[in-house]
């Protein structure tokens, strides 16, 4: 292998060890929906630098074995370096592709939900979501209000309920022999025992003022 091979093959991996570096930076990163015009020259340089190293590296083979270890070591190194970037290429395109897969199975679905809501638009569609979201959000306030007006009439159901219950039983109370008179005393007690009660207190009251 002599220098001018040697510089030729050196050279030629570095063109293509730069450009698989923008290849990944700039169009791995940020798929697109479809490969651009240099996107695919790009693809296409890198192709062709490989081509050209494997081509002088094949023409290196049958005289190989008559250089130095020195020599076979170095070849060894540029055939592998070869392989490596042959590698890298294929997993940049097998990355973008998948991504590029994706990326076009959304825009699909996307479509088919525009034309099977016959919407023109994406706002068209947005706005069609948001106004089936306020008609559920419309129900759902119907329905609590509902709920909470079913409970306001149970309420006043049991009002009325224990009014008229407390009213028929004081109409029985009334009707009952003795009954009358005995509620009548009861209630004059009561009366009668808040009077005491209340003297008392005031009597107190007067005491501790005056034993000041």
């Amino acid at each position: 292998m002599n220098t001018t091979v040697r510089s030729q093959l050196i050279q030629l991996e570095n063109s293509t060890k730069k450009k698989l570096a923008v290849y990944s930076s700039k169009y791995a990163q940020y798929v697109t929906k479809k490969a651009n015009l240099k996107e695919t020259e790009l693809d296409e340089s890198i192709e062709k630098l490989l081509n050209e190293r494997e081509s002088v590296i094949n023409n290196l083979t049958n005289d190989i074995s008559e250089d130095s270890d020195d020599i076979r070591s170095k070849y060894l190194k540029h055939k592998t370096s070869l392989t490596n970037d042959q590698k890298d290429l294929n997993n940049l395109r097998s990355c973008i592709n998948q991504e590029r897969n994706r990326l076009n199975l959304l825009i699909s679905v996307k479509k088919d939900l525009l034309a099977n809501n016959n919407f023109s638009s994406t706002d068209e569609y947005m706005n069609e979501e948001s106004m089936r979201i306020d008609k559920q959000t419309s129900v759902m306030d119907k329905l609590i209000q509902d709920a909470l007006n079913s409970k306001n009439q149970i309420m006043e159901q049991s009002n009325d309920i224990l009014f008229s219950s407390n009213s028929k039983v004081n109409s029985l109370l009334q009707k009952v022999p003795g009954i009358s008179n005995l509620l009548s005393k009861i209630n004059t007690r009561r009366r009668k025992n808040l009077v005491i009660m209340s003297c008392l207190i005031g009597v107190c009251t007067f005491l501790i003022f005056l034993s000041f």
